[in-house]
């Protein structure tokens, strides 16, 4: 109890020599210099002063685009599809005849291809502490989850290999008309040679 009062003591001496110095200071426009302890350095000082919530969240930047939706597609009713694939044209097609003469031949070649559906999940792991302080959360969960989802369902349709998932995705398919960007070459020009590359042919003219 003795040594308890001691400390005491010398704390309010400390204070009163503290406060002469400042009054000091003060009247005779002297410096004064003051110290503080930062918070760290006190444990008791850290643990009754509590965090501040801030409602808004950082989110995450994906891509806003949707491969998908510039695909035609529609739903299922079962777990695959099949299609006729339009994959070639024999013959010169269409063209000015005379009266009674033969007319031109043409043969297409179809191939028939089933597509199997192919399913893109996740799931997601909250603290319900998280739930109860963040009340915006659990909508902003269920956005990242659809985002986390069109990410990797745009990564399949790009770059989906036969051998590891099923499927091929656009950029693996072989055949498909490409323009390379050039070593110091406009984007911009790229994309117009590009244009000017699928423009070519008997579709076309």
């Amino acid at each position: 109890m003795g040594g308890h009062h001691q400390n005491l003591r010398r704390g309010t001496d400390q204070d009163m020599d503290d406060r002469n110095e400042l009054y000091q200071a003060a009247t005779k426009r002297g410096a004064f210099r003051v110290t503080t302890k930062a918070a760290s350095e006190s444990s008791d000082l850290t643990r009754s002063i509590p965090a501040t919530l801030i409602r808004g969240i950082v989110p995450q930047r994906w891509e806003p685009v949707r491969i998908a939706d510039h695909i035609p597609g529609g739903p299922t009713s079962g777990p695959s599809l099949e299609i006729l694939v339009h994959q070639s044209t024999e013959g010169g097609g269409a063209a000015y005849v005379d009266r009674g003469a033969l007319k031109p031949d043409m043969h297409m070649t179809i191939k028939p291809v089933t597509i199997t559906a192919a399913k893109v999940a996740v799931t997601l792991g909250v603290v319900d502490e998280t739930l109860q302080d963040f009340q915006g959360f659990t909508a902003y969960a269920s956005t990242e989850l659809l985002a986390s989802v069109v990410h990797a369902e745009n990564n399949l349709m790009l770059n989906a290999v036969q051998a590891t998932q099923g499927f091929i995705g656009l950029l693996t398919t072989t055949g498909t008309l490409t323009r390379p960007h050039q070593t110091g070459e406009l984007l911009l020009d790229t994309l117009e040679r590009g244009i000017a590359d699928l423009r070519t042919g008997p579709q076309y003219c």
